[in-house]
């Protein structure tokens, strides 16, 4: 900008004019969205003083002066410097600013990249600026050479397209707090119904003398409720706008399962209300942020490292890492007894015998379920592991249980899938398989080419024990897990039949089929508990507490999913068919 004013370059004065007056309306949108982002970007640039009232009115005024003064006062003075060309190279360079495969070093990057913030934020926001800044960096100098011309048409419909959005932008904004009281009051109702009582932060209850189950912290995110159910669920509880009565007689599990479960009646008549509709077009016209949107910043596993050592603390020192289900037969197991009980269950349906050669595919467990395998029943196993990270974990494993080459390790490379790494392997080479949690981590359409090469990989009579989660009834029971804990990995919601259909179509035979929604339950239940234990000892000062509701809603919540049958854990024995 100073080398163009400077050397007095018409055509970078213009782009530089084109490109400021963009950014200042993106900036002031974003803030909008994201009524918290100012606030974060001071404290990413000042730390401790940003909390200064005088530090925090200078810091706005430098920001008034830079993203609004500026750009006017450059738009009034080189407007005509402003061409058409410009529309397409500023397009062209917004694309590479955020463009995932450009890698600079790290001056060049923060030049490209100068907004920092703590805590950073969400995807949605970076999302939102990219198609903002597409917008308007492409618009902006196609409407400023119009203004040049000097055409009567143009400063009309300018004028009015102007007076409109303005008018909009003043109904949304004066609108906001009645729809909002008007999406409380229907909430209300319908939690009336699931007998969840809502306390306020004055003490008052709905209805009153009742004892609560929940205190709102900030009402406005009932609307969300309303328009995403589930994940504004979660995402108001993370951001702090909602808590559990620490002394009352429900859990979050509790009153997330009364949540899932309202009754269908009762849902029906509240929505299809006019009342309701109404508040829901409004929404959709205005299109609202949610209220939390400023409050959660990045998924937690994208922030901090949540593989299998943080995990490791909180499935109680589980000795093989397993990620899956326990077997629960009496109230007073632990999850290791129940864990183990299920390990052998499933060794007996696999028919495991010394000698014999198994494939082990829990990617989430880093080779336990073959270590397991190998010490209580002789066999030798290959176990494939998502990372080489997870294959040093899985020998450690091997080594404190005493074992060597009874477990041998294989990595998924980077950037290829499961079914790729299978087809290295010999045909027929193994008498059993046992598979976890991989069928809903494939794109359907990979389902059939999965579960052909696994049933080229086993003898003739050998078998397969297939572990996964279906989702019977909705398939976005999984949205606010994909969101916060395997962003990069999605949760893909599948059904028990088409399971069945696939198996049956690449020519297996299912020998039988169990569901055990219950103890996935109790499991996830049991791993809160030793988190919420694990929590106080180890991680309560080095992460933050939105860290910690984040992971409690995660295992509860999900717990919640099974005990109302939103989600099923099934079990299935197999057989190539003859």
């Amino acid at each position: 900008m100073a080398a163009a004013y400077a050397t007095n370059w018409h055509e970078g004065l213009g782009l530089m004019t084109s490109m400021s007056v963009a950014f200042m309306i993106a900036w002031y949108s974003l803030r909008t969205l994201d009524r918290y982002a100012f606030t974060a970007l001071l404290h990413a640039e000042l730390g401790v003083w940003a909390s200064s009232p005088f530090v925090a009115v200078a810091m706005r005024l430098l920001d008034a002066s830079f993203h609004i003064a500026l750009p006017c006062f450059l738009l009034c003075k080189y407007l005509s410097y402003i061409k058409l060309w410009m529309s397409p190279v500023s397009l062209v360079m917004v694309y590479v600013v955020h463009s995932s495969d450009l890698r600079l070093p790290k001056p060049f990057a923060r030049l490209l990249m100068p907004y920092q913030f703590t805590p950073p934020r969400p995807p949605q926001f970076a999302a939102a600026l990219f198609k903002l800044e597409m917008l308007l960096f492409t618009s902006v100098p196609v409407l400023s050479y119009l203004v040049c011309a000097r055409s009567l048409l143009m400063y009309s419909v300018t004028l009015a397209i102007g007076a409109m959005v303005m008018t909009m932008q003043v109904l949304r904004s004066l609108l906001l707090p009645k729809i909002r009281a008007a999406a409380a009051t229907i909430m209300h109702r319908l939690l009336q119904h699931g007998e969840i009582q809502v306390a306020h932060p004055d003490g008052t209850t709905d209805p009153p003398s009742a004892p609560w189950d929940i205190v709102v912290q900030d009402h406005a995110f009932w609307l969300d409720w309303m328009s995403d159910g589930l994940v504004a669920i979660g995402d108001s509880f993370v951001s702090g706008q909602w808590e559990v009565n620490p002394s009352g007689q429900q859990s979050l599990d509790t009153i997330v399962l009364r949540l899932l479960t309202l009754p269908v009646e009762a849902r029906r008549e509240m929505y299809q209300s006019w009342y309701a509709r109404v508040v829901s077009l409004a929404a959709r016209i205005f299109s609202y942020p949610p209220s939390s949107a400023g409050l959660i910043g990045a998924p937690a596993a994208d922030q901090y490292d949540v593989g299998p050592r943080f995990r490791q603390h909180y499935m109680a020192a589980s000795p093989y890492l397993f990620h899956g289900f326990g077997l629960w037969a009496s109230p007073h197991d632990t999850i290791v007894e129940a864990q183990e009980r299920t390990l052998h269950m499933m060794a007996e349906k696999l028919q495991l015998q010394p000698g014999d050669h198994v494939l082990d595919v829990h990617l989430a467990s880093c080779g336990g379920v073959g270590v397991f395998f190998a010490k209580f029943y002789g066999v030798r196993v290959l176990s494939v592991v998502s990372s080489a990270r997870d294959e040093a974990i899985g020998q450690r494993l091997r080594h404190d249980v005493g074992l060597a080459d009874e477990v041998q390790f294989l990595v998924v490379e980077p950037g290829l899938d499961v079914a790729h790494t299978l087809c290295q392997l010999l045909p027929k080479r193994f008498q059993a398989i046992a598979v976890g949690h991989l069928v809903e981590a494939v794109p359907p359409q990979e389902l059939p080419r999965l579960l052909s090469l696994l049933r080229d990989k086993l003898s003739q009579n050998g078998r397969l024990l297939l572990d996964f989660v279906a989702s019977p009834t909705r398939a976005n029971t999984h949205a606010w897990t994909n969101k916060h804990i395997v962003p990069r990995h999605p949760v893909v919601a599948v059904s028990y039949s088409t399971v069945k259909g696939a198996l049956i179509a690449v020519g297996w035979a299912i020998l039988e089929a169990h569901s055990y929604a219950d103890h996935y339950d109790k499991t996830f239940v049991a791993w809160n508990e030793a988190f919420e234990r694990t929590w106080a000892e180890q991680y309560q000062r080095e992460l933050p507490e939105s860290f910690f509701r984040t992971w409690h809603f995660y295992l509860l919540h999900t717990a919640a999913c099974f005990r109302a049958r939103n989600l099923q854990g099934y079990q299935v024995t197999l057989q190539p068919s003859s």
